[in-house]
């Protein structure tokens, strides 16, 4: 700690800034892991709607409705992709 705390003071950094800096650190990171969940958990929200779209589909829908979800789940894909940031 004590070799730490020459390296404060030779580039003219206070202890109390140190803490100050990891503080905020520790905070933009949680923010960062908080909203990557939230964008994992989104997209596999929109997977399973698509792959249940998906074999819904496979019993009933024509080849041009199949590639129409598809179109409308990778526009999603990429609406919230675009919309994050």
């Amino acid at each position: 700690m004590g070799l730490l705390l020459k390296n404060f003071k030779e580039r003219g950094i206070t202890w109390l800034q140190a803490e100050r800096v990891n503080i905020e650190y520790k905070l933009i990171n949680s923010q960062f892991n908080a909203s990557i969940k939230g964008i994992q958990s989104e997209i596999t929200s929109l997977t399973k709607s698509f792959k249940l779209q998906s074999e819904q589909m496979k019993l009933t829908g024509s080849e041009s409705e199949k590639l129409g979800v598809t179109l409308d789940h990778l526009k999603q894909k990429q609406a919230f992709t675009e919309g994050k940031d």
